[in-house]
């Protein structure tokens, strides 16, 4: 009960539908090796955090990056093309809300998610009450919260519309 109470208050914060609540099957995305198209939000996802990398047996090998916020600026410019560090809305978008964590689809993420560990991910919102603090999603649990942008987290990148060579 507690998780649905938060999911209702996050979804009206965050002006999101109570739909994403539900969860997210696999087959609302498209994988394709190191990518997830997420046919919904039309965003495409790399499925491994910075500091692994897909391999083409299918996973994430190594060990996702901790970084501030500074670093992720850097790992963005970085990547390129059109890879940028999402926005709460967007990173919220794929959570799964469950009764037990982690809460982020696994077969479409395969990293990122260490047992009972904190597993918080940057994005680029700011909290507009405390505009020095920075939103991030914690994947293990699925808790949106503030921090500074000293503090170190994991960074997932995302980017708009797929290329039509992403179906190809």
């Amino acid at each position: 009960m507690t998780r649905s109470i938060f999911c209702i208050v996050v979804a009206l914060c965050l002006n999101t539908s109570l739909a994403l609540c539900d969860g997210l099957p696999s087959s609302r995305f498209i994988l394709r090796q190191g990518e997830a198209l997420d046919q919904t939000t039309k965003l495409i996802w790399r499925r491994c955090s910075i500091g692994s990398t897909w391999h083409k047996g299918g996973g994430c090998e190594g060990t996702p990056k901790l970084m501030d916020f500074n670093d992720a600026k850097v790992h963005e410019k970085e990547a390129g093309n059109g890879w940028r560090i999402p926005t709460i809305q967007e990173l919220y978008s794929i959570i799964e809300h469950k009764d037990r964590g982690p809460a982020i689809n696994t077969e479409v993420f395969p990293d990122g998610i260490n047992s009972d560990e904190e597993a918080p991910y940057w994005t680029v919102s700011r909290v507009a009450e405390l505009p020095m603090l920075f939103y991030f999603i914690n994947f293990q649990n699925g808790l949106v919260d503030g921090h500074s942008q000293g503090f170190v987290m994991a960074l997932r990148l995302v980017r708009n519309a797929p290329s039509p060579s992403f179906l190809k």
